[in-house]
């Protein structure tokens, strides 16, 4: 998660010089930086879900485990006009494509994905209380990693008896990580990470 000043990204994308060349660009999609400053409310979520390992079913090719997962990206709508300007670029870019990628929306909140029942979910809201909450909430900037679940995704087939040993002594080992932050304090940003191990007693 992510919440930044629209403000302060301009300035940033000043300082680069890259502002011109970005509204050259957006421009020619029908809308300006400042119009996609002004579309969203600069909270951002982005998050990878349900991860786990799927046979490839391509036809003439041996079924072989590969890692899939759930993506999704949501923003809070600030300005409608400005939030229509994006929509109508993306619709136009995307026009005829077969992209595998859904969206929706409301008022207040835009999502995309790559699993339409995901987004349509989020959109419609619901249970959104998860234990990690509470050491990421009230931070411009927040992560978090469940490492348990990666290690079921990595395939193991192609490794070598050393590697499986690494992988195994590893999700003896790790957890997961907190990752909070963004405040400006002594001229610097702040950020803190948290790792725990499986072995509680240790963390």
């Amino acid at each position: 998660e992510l919440k930044f000043k629209p403000e302060g990204l301009k300035e940033i994308v000043k300082l680069t010089g890259m502002d011109v060349m970005i509204n050259m660009f957006t421009s020619q999609q029908g809308f300006t930086l400042d119009d996609f400053l002004n579309a969203n409310k600069c909270d951002i979520l982005f998050s990878v879900s349900d991860l786990k390992l799927s046979g490839d079913t391509a036809v003439g090719m041996a079924a072989s485990p590969k890692p899939s997962a759930t993506y999704l990206f949501a923003t809070g709508i600030n300005d409608k006009t400005a939030f229509g300007k994006l929509m109508a670029a993306g619709k136009k870019i995307s026009a005829g494509k077969d992209s595998g990628v859904f969206y929706a929306n409301t008022d207040k909140l835009f999502t995309i994905g790559n699993k339409q029942d995901a987004v349509t979910k989020y959109v419609a809201g619901g249970n959104n209380k998860f234990d990690f909450l509470d050491k990421l909430k009230d931070h411009p900037l927040a992560a978090y990693v469940d490492l348990q679940k990666i290690f079921t995704i990595i395939p193991t087939a192609s490794m070598d008896s050393s590697d499986k040993i690494v992988l195994a002594e590893s999700v003896k080992m790790w957890n997961k990580i907190y990752l909070s932050g963004g405040e400006f304090k002594d001229g610097g940003v702040m950020a803190k990470t948290e790792i725990t191990l499986m072995d509680k007693s240790t963390n």
